[in-house]
């Protein structure tokens, strides 16, 4: 649904599996809050600023920081792999 999708979907610009990681980092996001990541259109399209507002509800900081690289704007910026994430999750949850 439109609240997990990834702002290279809504800007119909070329994506690929990262995309995915993107989505399941906003379900992350629920899961751990118990609350949307995103709460209407308007949060959805400036996600960069709703992110920034809403990610200091995450504890411990090394969750924070997972989702950051989850939720990057810029799909380069997000994890490769689903391999790569659960290895630093790992790292970072031990």
């Amino acid at each position: 649904t439109q609240g997990y999708v990834a702002p290279e979907i809504w800007k119909r610009e070329p994506h690929d599996h990262r995309a995915d990681i993107y989505s399941l980092g906003v379900m992350l996001f629920e899961l751990l809050t118990g609350d949307p990541l995103y709460r209407g259109m308007n949060e959805i399209l400036d996600h960069k600023t709703t992110w920034r507002e809403r990610r200091s509800a995450l504890h411990p900081p090394a969750i924070r920081r997972a989702l950051d690289t989850m939720l990057a704007s810029r799909p380069e910026d997000r994890y490769d792999d689903l391999g790569e994430m659960i290895e630093i999750f790992e790292a970072r949850t031990a």
